[in-house]
């Protein structure tokens, strides 16, 4: 008698339980499936990142080498990290990928500090000043790209209550992500 072959379960419907959601299809260019008004405030947590990555894309070199500092000191003890250390040596796209597949703070953080010190044009203030100015730069670049309904207080979505913005804004910065190459191949 032959064996009986395995059966596979019918999938189950799931409730949806956020209170704020949607699917967007990008070639139809149309969200598909909308709960929560587009334009309500919302806090992105780690989606934060993305505008992370992309800004730090607009500034730094790939390949550029970038070293841990004690930005690290203001990273919050119960985040997600990539367990960078002080000293710690990579390029730009390594901490790209620490920043986005690990959803590390220390690396979104490391980020922020040298974008800050592109921007200013120095190295030698200390890495919370430069971590300001990427702060300043990225609610500039949100302004800039039209997220309107957005206002940024981290580089990595840490809770803040004047961290926030909305599902359209968001529904944006994945279309920019993705429209990023080096975003899109680490995403």
């Amino acid at each position: 008698q032959p064996p009986t072959q395995p059966t596979t379960p019918a999938p189950t419907q799931r409730q949806i339980t956020a209170r704020q959601y949607f699917v967007y299809d990008v070639q139809q260019d149309a969200f598909l499936q909308i709960s929560g008004a587009l334009n309500e405030k919302i806090y992105p947590a780690s989606i934060t990142k993305l505008l992370t990555g992309y800004i730090a894309i607009l500034y730094l070199d790939m390949t550029e080498q970038i070293t841990v500092g004690d930005i690290l000191s203001t990273v919050p003890s119960a985040s997600s990290t990539a367990n960078l250390k002080r000293n710690d040596r990579m390029s730009v796209e390594d901490m790209l990928y620490a920043m986005l597949l690990r959803s590390g703070n220390d690396a979104a953080r490391v980020l922020a500090v040298e974008v800050g010190k592109k921007l200013d044009g120095t190295v030698d203030k200390t890495q919370k000043y430069y971590y300001n100015l990427f702060i300043d730069e990225m609610n500039r670049q949100a302004q800039l790209l039209g997220m309107a309904d957005s206002h940024f207080m981290t580089a990595d979505g840490y809770h803040h209550s004047d961290h926030y913005t909305s599902m359209a804004d968001l529904c944006f910065l994945g279309r920019l992500a993705m429209s990023t190459p080096v975003l899109a191949k680490i995403i």
